[in-house]
């Protein structure tokens, strides 16, 4: 692993932690209009049946196309997140098409699957992203924020099997590189950070009860949520609620599934490219030190920007615009600017 220690300046007003967080999601309605007007909506259906919506957007016809950005929101975002639109407007400014991809239950999508969202569920995400490669055809970059950048260092650990290492012989190789924003690399131990948290714990608590609302509204025959809605614990509801619709045996059996240390990394040949900051209060940057043997991961860790924050001014430019532009230009895949 190479491992870079960031240190950028930004105003006073902007470097606290908790302000670099909640500034990740404050809503800018001028930035999401404009892509919208350029966007497509387009829904996959993936080999198992599971339908997941996206949305496309081409870069203007003055640029010959870069590749193709795959972006991955976060846990109870959406294509419509704040750091999924800044970043989107960015590369489509610079010559990148875009493809934001939601996850099942997410963005309103309620509606799509019987079946609900689990942190699991790697192989309909990486059937869905491996579609958009085939589509467009061009180099592509899958770049995750979260959650988001758990599924995204998954799928190119899974991408790394299958196609890199020549396992799958039918697939083009058309990956240059996984870049993740603050992933969640532990999410059990994200779950207790959070829950110790009166401000995070009630924010991912009301947004996660009222997308279980919408799945029982639409699916009444199979969901019965209520009784789940007056606890006060991410961890009692994940353990109690989401546990009695899977097949996991308990909650330890689920996470474990998900945990990137339990993934292998043998033989990487992708690059991956992981920006965390030291102030990160749902993600803690210990969580990254067992990736320090590991050739192929490049470890960004800056001292300020919170969780998918890195908010650099008060125009919102965010570092991990510089950093993919940076990797890009240092990488020789094509001419960024």
């Amino acid at each position: 692993m190479i491992t870079h220690e960031i240190y950028f300046r930004i105003p006073k007003l902007l470097q606290s932690s908790f302000l670099q967080t909640s500034l990740a999601s404050l809503k800018i309605g001028n930035q999401i209009k404009f892509l919208q007007q350029i966007s497509r909506y387009e829904l996959i259906k993936t080999k198992k049946g599971v339908r997941l919506l996206g949305s496309y957007t081409k870069a203007p016809n003055k640029f010959v196309s870069k590749g193709l950005v795959i972006l991955l929101h976060g846990w109870e975002g959406s294509i419509e997140s704040s750091y999924i639109i800044r970043m989107a407007n960015f590369l489509v400014a610079n010559g990148f098409d875009v493809f934001r991809l939601n996850f099942r239950d997410h963005g309103n999508t309620h509606h799509l699957n019987e079946g609900i969202f689990l942190g699991t569920l790697i192989e309909e995400v990486y059937d869905a992203i491996i579609q958009i490669m085939e589509k467009y055809n061009v180099p592509t970059y899958v770049v995750g924020f979260s959650l988001g950048g758990n599924f995204a260092i998954r799928f190119g650990l899974l991408y790394n099997q299958k196609v890199r290492n020549k396992k799958d012989k039918n697939q083009k190789d058309l990956l240059e590189f996984v870049f993740a924003v603050s992933p969640a690399l532990d999410p059990r131990k994200t779950t207790m950070v959070i829950d110790q948290d009166k401000i995070y714990k009630k924010y991912f608590l009301s947004k996660w009860k009222e997308s279980l609302r919408l799945k029982e509204h639409y699916f009444p025959y199979l969901y019965h949520f209520e009784p789940y809605m007056k606890i006060d614990s991410i961890m009692e509801l994940t353990e109690k609620g989401i546990m009695k619709y899977s097949h996991f045996k308990n909650v330890d059996d689920y996470f474990s599934h998900y945990t990137i240390s339990n993934f292998s990394f043998k033989n990487l040949k992708i690059p991956l490219y992981i920006l965390t900051a030291h102030d990160d209060p749902i993600i803690p940057v210990e969580d990254f030190y067992f990736l320090k043997d590991i050739p192929k991961v490049h470890l960004y860790i800056t001292d300020k920007g919170g969780h998918n924050g890195f908010i650099m001014d008060f125009q919102f430019h965010c570092y991990y615009m510089a950093l993919f532009a940076d990797i890009i230009r240092n990488s020789n895949l094509t001419k960024f600017f």
